[in-house]
């Protein structure tokens, strides 16, 4: 079951000890089940997306007097889908008041026409690997897969500045992917971290850790041009872990 907390600006100083009672909790009862939820912003609307044993359930908060998550769509499965590992809602690239929504499985990912209901498949390509996750552009949605990604353009547009299909290459097995900027990918593994420029397809920048001292990386956040992650490192006969923070800088 998903739950929402209510914050106000007197609880940024709450101890995060006890932040399940010095938040106000909503129990979301529509979520019973849920077995991966995704949260998304669309020009300025909050959308939760939830996957249950037998439906995907998108709900889009309302504000006063509601100041709730409301029911927008719930779309059944087959009896015997595949897990589900990734849940994206997109805008549509021809109508701007439809929305569609990339599902991630094992065999590959599907994108459902929220208005139509028409879907597309994109099978795992040979050698891809096993299914990572997606990431939303503006311009296009990101299929991140274990060796390889797939951009696929959500605009149109015939401009010259207008993403086009390509193929996007990791330099090791992915572990973790997000969206650095509205231009910019990163693709993360246990020892490296790559910034890729998503117009050209190419990595701008790379960040390579010792080796021999950390033992693997974890993103934790990854927003606005900002990249927080946790390495593991051994020091001095034990475990210990330190966050970096890695910056895009004008």
């Amino acid at each position: 079951m998903v739950s929402t907390h209510a914050l106000t600006p007197h609880t940024n100083s709450f101890k995060k000890s006890k932040f399940e009672t010095e938040t106000k909790l909503k129990k979301i009862k529509e979520t019973k089940g849920c077995s991966f939820y995704k949260v998304a912003e669309i020009s300025g609307d909050v959308y939760l997306v939830i996957a249950l044993p037998k439906s995907i359930l998108i709900l889009k908060y309302a504000h006063a007097p509601y100041n709730k998550f409301l029911k927008l769509k719930e779309l059944g499965l087959d009896a015997h889908h595949e897990t589900i590992t990734s849940l994206d809602l997109m805008p549509h690239p021809n109508n701007a008041t439809s929305l569609r929504l990339g599902i991630g499985m094992q065999e590959g990912f599907k994108v459902l026409d929220l208005q139509s209901l028409a879907v597309e498949d994109f099978g795992t390509p040979v050698d891809a690997g096993d299914v990572r996750g997606s990431e939303v552009f503006e311009e296009g949605v990101v299929f991140c897969f274990e060796h390889m990604g797939l951009l696929q353009p959500l605009s149109t547009s015939a401009s010259i500045h207008a993403w086009t299909e390509k193929t996007l290459n990791w330099r090791h097995p992915l572990t973790f992917h997000g969206r650095l900027t509205p231009t910019h990918l990163i693709s993360g593994s246990a020892t490296t971290l790559d910034v890729i420029s998503l117009p050209s397809g190419k990595i701008m920048h790379v960040f390579e850790t010792k080796r021999d001292k950390i033992k693997g990386l974890h993103l934790l956040v990854c927003k606005e041009g900002r990249v927080f992650v946790m390495a593991e490192e051994e020091r001095d006969g034990g475990a210990v872990g330190s966050v970096i923070l890695i910056e895009v800088v004008d």
